[in-house]
């Protein structure tokens, strides 16, 4: 590839869209179209009511997440 440093490349010779990409895609247009939530992402909230032990809330729910089981999960 060259092309003066004043241009940028297209975004598509800089990386191919993979497969589990352009299925993301689809389904967020689709869901958007719809008016549907993104099945993707999905965001819980909880309210707590009297004394919380916040050592073990985080240490329940790390036992859930997809982190303990598939590393490339963890968050960072």
């Amino acid at each position: 590839m060259t092309q003066p440093a004043t241009q940028k490349p297209a975004l598509a010779d800089v990386l191919p869209v993979t497969p589990l990409q352009e299925g993301l895609l689809f389904h967020a247009l689709y869901e958007h179209e719809r008016d549907a939530p993104d099945v993707y992402l999905v965001q819980l909230v909880f309210e707590l009511e009297g004394p919380v032990d916040a050592d073990r809330l985080r240490a329940s729910a790390q036992a859930l997440s997809l982190g303990r089981r598939f590393p490339g999960h963890r968050p960072t």
